[in-house]
């Protein structure tokens, strides 16, 4: 097959679709209750766009706080590991000073065993000396040959004798000391050997908390990306709803506009406070459109604007009747060939959607609902939905 057989199949097919789709819109008759569902479904959805941003705020809110934890327990965790580092170096040190201590345990040991051998050989000698099987200290007394004699023996055992006993109880008395030592430092090792496995015990714990905080923000950070998918999502809907209830009002507002000059919307009172057209925001300090005109009180006859009839600039079908955002109480007329009219910031609502209203009717009272800063009409001329100055259709 050719490519320009394909290429008129292709836009045949094209067309086919179309005309399928475009003939039952074109054949379809908008009505309020259409708009009205539509205006419902709207709702729903910006109720739960402002549930999900809740949502997500909260997240975000416990994110914030789970990384402040997080932080507060890294702090604690490397405090402990100073602890820790502290802990076994006084544990190396106590260590070291009880292998120092053992060492000297084993010389007293080894001195003492030497002592005892010195006594040993000196017996020895003695036994040698004297050959008799009984050599002892008073076998030395006995073999005297005399007074003198004994009594020179007698001061040479005391010399020895004391230099023994001496020396025994000096090596005692060391070996005691060190034994006492040996068994403070193996206490104090334990005690050491205790608190290390405390903290060791408390920096586990403290880094499986951390675990557990980690993979809470884990969850959180997962909780806040399918937050702003379905946010994202609920807000294309939104303004894909938006449109179609704009293109259904279009639709609606095709009649036939009777023409002529508009009533003016607030019988007596003709003082403009704000013309149409870009200003300083009284409210937001931005500098934007003034999308209608401000309708303000007649101070200089002492005349309040407040709660005075806010009329219907020319016959129409009231299309929307509801409280609207910054507008406050508002009412939309539309009045055919794309023409509609608003009325906002009224104290109440006289008509509602659906309702067919005839020029001069009120279908407000004059209030200052919304974003107001005081008491005024704010009216409004589209044109297919597009702001004009209102003025061209209030005067000839």
């Amino acid at each position: 097959m050719k490519r320009n057989s394909i290429i008129r199949i292709v836009i045949a097919c094209l067309l086919i679709g179309v005309t399928l789709f475009a003939q039952p819109l074109s054949a379809y008759a908008v009505t309020q209750e259409d708009i009205d569902k539509q205006q419902d479904e709207l709702d729903d959805l910006n109720k739960d766009i402002k549930d999900k941003k809740n949502k997500l705020s909260e997240v975000r809110k416990q994110q914030k706080q789970t990384i402040s934890d997080i932080q507060s327990i890294e702090a604690d965790l490397n405090a402990k590991e100073a602890e820790l580092a502290q802990i076994q170096t006084n544990l190396e040190n106590t260590q070291e000073e009880l292998t120092q201590t053992k060492a000297d345990l084993s010389d007293a040991i080894a001195r003492c065993e030497r002592q005892q051998a010195e006594m040993s050989d000196r017996v020895r000698a003695v036994y040698i000396q004297y050959e008799s099987a009984y050599a002892s200290y008073l076998n030395i007394l006995f073999s005297a040959q005399n007074w003198g004699d004994f009594l020179a023996k007698l001061n040479m055992v005391r010399s020895m004798l004391d230099h023994d006993n001496g020396t025994l109880a000096t090596l005692q008395a060391h070996q005691a000391e060190v034994e006492d030592l040996k068994a403070k430092l193996t206490q104090k090792e334990a005690s050491i050997q205790d608190l290390k496995a405390q903290a060791e015990q408390q920096k586990a714990a403290i880094e499986q908390q951390k675990a557990e905080r980690e993979k809470a923000l884990a969850n959180l950070k997962d909780q806040e990306s399918n937050y702003e998918g379905e946010l994202d999502q609920l807000e294309k809907e939104s303004k894909e709803i938006e449109a179609l209830i704009q293109e259904l009002i279009r639709q609606m507002e095709e009649g036939k506009y009777a023409g002529g000059q508009m009533a003016w919307p607030v019988p007596g009172f003709y003082h403009v406070t704000s013309p149409f057209g870009y200003r300083i925001h009284p409210i937001s300090g931005t500098y934007k459109l003034h999308t209608g005109i401000d309708i303000g009180s007649n101070w200089d006859k002492n005349q309040s604007i407040y709660g005075q009839n806010f009329v219907a600039a020319a016959s129409g079908k009231v299309i929307l009747s509801q409280y609207y955002g910054g507008y406050g109480n508002c009412v939309i007329i539309s009045h055919g060939s794309g023409i509609s009219t608003l009325y906002a910031h009224g104290s109440a609502r006289l008509v509602s959607a659906g309702d067919t209203v005839k020029r001069g009717q009120a279908v407000l009272r004059v209030g200052s609902t919304g974003a107001s800063t005081g008491a005024h009409a704010h009216f409004e001329v589209r044109e297919k939905g597009v702001p004009v100055d209102p003025m061209k259709y209030l005067k000839d």
